[in-house]
């Protein structure tokens, strides 16, 4: 009988910590649009105005300010050159 209260006491004082549990997609912001770049090796990349538009991606819908890099659900420090104007081309 006290192992069964024991047991009890565990799962009812633990099991809300166990059921909410973090993801890891956290820094999603749902009404965003988000593009992708697989990254292979570790290092240094650069992607300049050519690639970022074969990719798609509407390059004047926004400002240099405005561009994020994620990886592993984290923020990746990133050096833009825009030539002070914000703009990208």
């Amino acid at each position: 009988m006290k192992k069964i209260v024991l047991f009890l006491f565990l799962v009812l004082s633990f099991g809300s910590d166990v059921l909410s549990q973090i993801y890891g997609n956290e820094w999603i912001s749902y009404d965003q649009k988000y593009f992708t770049f697989p990254i292979v090796n570790t290092g240094i990349y650069k992607l300049d105005y050519a690639a970022l538009n074969a990719s798609g991606i509407p390059l004047s819908t926004f400002t240099a300010q405005n561009i994020q890099i994620f990886g592993r659900e984290k923020e990746v420090p990133l050096h833009i050159e825009d030539g002070g104007d914000s703009s990208i081309d």
